[in-house]
């Protein structure tokens, strides 16, 4: 949105020209909201992949507890 405002001038023969002042507001707004969904995208994919890497340890701490308890299984037959 521009707004048109005049200013006059007291020399001459009073000239008038027309000045104009932008208002951003709008612009200003949309962008600050398209950076907030890009933040909350971020945030979700990150938490995505942090949940991921979780699953994947927690399954790898218990392969290796299962096979530890194999290998204690095993050697007491000896």
């Amino acid at each position: 949105m521009v707004k048109a405002n005049f200013k006059a001038s007291n020399k001459g023969e009073g000239e008038y020209r027309e000045v104009q002042i932008f208002d951003n507001v709008d612009k200003i707004a949309a962008a600050n909201s398209r950076y907030i969904e890009d933040l909350k995208t971020a945030r979700d994919a990150q938490t995505q992949l942090d949940s991921q890497y979780i699953q994947d340890q927690q399954a790898a701490l218990k392969r290796g507890l299962d096979s530890q308890t194999t290998e204690s299984k095993f050697l007491s037959h000896f």
